[in-house]
């Protein structure tokens, strides 16, 4: 922003005024971005890379007062308003201008577009982003229970609410009972059973993996690769 500001800002590769200013004075320089700088929106959530981050800034003509903005203003690129809003520069998330309100652009709707593209994007990504963490967060729990469960044999309200989560999502896990692991994953293939120190063994055998319990509690799961 500091930028050429004697000489009312950058405008494209030049000052607004129309002077030349160089990389070493002004250090920007306007970049077009190609027209394939926004992937596909159903592809964000096989990503773990983030969409790219834009910064918006403009200047409150009233107050004088800078703003920086990861949205756009209303008026950004948008024929309904009109042209004496306040100027908006754009930069990407390696600090490069790529775009400047103050040029006139033809297919400046095709701009706006890019840029509510962009916040779609974002807006998935971090929706994603908070469901993983989540999940994440969840699976650390159940295992803490699951270690409790070893020791005193009790399995508690809120481990089975998250051994019930597992199960909806046909996952299956440690301390689930027979009917939940039929419920998940559906009848076996075929199974085996035997008595081993007075106490009930069953392995069921799945195209997924084999589930051993003992006394119809899940002791053990092992998936096929």
């Amino acid at each position: 922003m500091a930028c050429c500001l004697q000489n009312q800002g950058i405008c494209g590769d030049k000052c607004c005024d129309g002077m030349i200013f160089s990389k070493i004075d002004c250090g920007h320089k306007f970049i077009e971005l190609p027209t394939t700088i926004s992937p596909n929106l159903e592809n964000i959530k096989n990503s773990v890379e983030p969409p790219s981050n834009w910064l918006y800034t403009w200047t409150d003509t009233k107050t004088n007062i800078p703003h920086l903005s990861s949205t756009f203003p209303p008026w950004y690129r948008n024929p309904l308003y009109p042209k004496n809003y306040p100027r908006v520069l754009v930069y990407d998330e390696y600090n490069r201008l790529i775009d400047d309100t103050k040029i006139d652009k033809q297919g400046a709707s095709k701009f706006r577009q890019r840029a509510i593209t962009n916040l779609k994007q974002q807006e998935q990504y971090n929706k994603i982003s908070k469901l993983e963490a989540n999940k994440k967060i969840k699976q650390e729990r159940l295992k803490y229970l699951q270690s409790n469960w070893i020791k005193t044999g009790i399995i508690s309200k809120e481990m089975q609410q998250l051994l019930t989560e597992q199960m909806e999502k046909k996952q299956i896990a440690i301390a689930m009972t027979e009917k939940q692991v039929i419920q998940a994953w559906g009848l076996p293939n075929s199974n085996t059973e035997e008595i081993i120190d007075n106490k009930f063994k069953k392995i069921l055998f799945y195209k997924q993996g084999q589930i051993m319990l003992i006394d119809d509690i899940v002791k053990s799961v092992k998936k096929t690769d």
